[in-house]
């Protein structure tokens, strides 16, 4: 693969590091209330180590529910400012965020030399991932990164080397689990079946040793346990939609409890089973066509956009990870980038009403009318997913 020798020339890497400084600077500009979070859970591994540390009472804070990596990545970060001697948290919280800025850079800079320089200008330009990525600082985009590098590994014919980043993936954000069952099915589709075996043995091996620290003897219960609770999101947001604007949106849901019941059914059961059809869909599809780098990274995006729309206890924040995936579609038709700017547009509108305290006082009819056309923007992406596939 040509794209791949060119990926390892010094100048490539040169232009990463010049993306990566200039992102670093918008970096530093701001960052939002969700930081201190991240800030709290650090001082409380400063004081009292990592053992117990998912048992802790972090109030008024978020109780911790970031994986181990992810949380030591801040750990780091946090030192290396103590060092600087620096007093400006602003550049604190840049530091928090420097792992995704990274990765994420990246990963686009990859994903525009496989596919096309157009691919790089809009992900570096699309306002829902500068907002989300570089301003507020959340993480779901350094777990997009690890996924890309999977399956980027993956046709490159790296088995190990694909389930050794999904496993990172999986170590800074829990919710890459909802891709396993898509890339096993993509991985047994480019390698023998025999050969996805060991690697995907050592990554649950690997998953399980990296909780030692929080747990000691009783890692492997902590480990999975961890994965299975905190996968679910946090108790006290349990609700149909958590300020999406999704399925759940559209029919006036908005942090209504997902134990709400219709025909003797909670709207979690009923959002399990509406994505769980669109997910057997999708693999279905992807069973039935021969996988590429291109097609792969649209079906993620198709998953994780599906999860979004009829899922309950989604976030505003979650749909980010498509707009990276499903970027490729672009290059298919006009209509194509025209469904990848308005979700993308979309999306950034849902962070920002949020992130100013505007989404409460917005009115309901607009932003239903949005989450309507975001659902309407899945089945979009879908179809041409399929139409473009035969």
């Amino acid at each position: 693969m040509s794209w791949y020798n060119n990926f390892m020339k010094w100048y490539y890497w040169i232009l990463i590091l010049l993306l990566f400084a200039v992102r670093f600077f918008v970096s530093t500009l701001s960052y939002n209330n969700d930081m201190n979070n991240h800030f709290s859970w650090v001082n409380s591994i400063k004081q009292n180590g990592l053992m117990g540390f998912y048992e802790r009472d972090f109030s008024p804070f978020a109780k911790a529910n970031y994986p181990p990596l992810i949380n030591e990545s801040f750990w780091v970060s946090d030192r290396i400012f103590e060092k600087s001697g620096l007093d400006d948290t602003k550049i604190k919280a840049a530091l928090y965020k420097t792992p995704a800025v990274a990765t994420e850079t990246i990963a686009i800079v990859l994903l525009g030399l496989v596919f096309s320089p157009w691919i790089l200008l809009v992900l570096l330009i699309n306002p829902g991932i500068f907002y989300n990525t570089l301003l507020w600082g959340q993480t779901e985009d350094l777990m997009a990164g690890f996924i890309v590098f999977c399956l980027y590994f993956t046709f490159r014919e790296k088995a190990y080397l694909s389930w050794l980043m999904f496993l990172v993936a999986l170590l800074v954000k829990q919710s890459a689990l909802i891709f396993l069952p898509m890339i096993l099915l993509i991985n047994c589709k480019q390698f023998k079946i025999k050969a996805n075996i060991y690697p995907l043995l050592l990554c649950i091996v690997l998953f399980a040793l990296f909780f030692i620290p929080y747990y000691a003897g009783d890692f492997l219960v902590g480990a999975f346990k961890f994965l299975i609770t905190e996968s679910q999101g946090q108790i006290h947001q349990a609700q149909a939609s958590v300020n999406a604007l999704n399925f759940w949106y559209l029919i006036g849901q908005n942090q209504v409890a997902d134990s709400r019941q219709f025909l003797g059914l909670s709207y979690r059961t009923i959002g399990i089973i509406l994505t769980g059809l669109a997910y057997i869909h999708l693999m279905y599809l992807a069973m039935k066509r021969k996988l590429d780098l291109k097609k792969s990274l649209i079906l993620v995006g198709l998953v994780n956009f599906a999860v979004c729309m009829f899922m309950t206890r989604v976030h505003e924040r979650h749909l980010l990870p498509t707009l990276i995936f499903i970027v490729p579609v672009i290059l298919s038709s006009y209509y194509g980038l025209s469904i990848y700017i308005v979700t993308s547009l979309i999306s950034f509108y849902n962070l920002y009403l949020i992130w100013q305290e505007r989404f409460k006082t917005a009115r309901f009819e607009l932003l239903a009318f949005l989450s309507l056309v975001l659902v309407a923007c899945y089945f979009g992406f879908l179809y041409l997913f399929s139409k473009d596939s035969k």
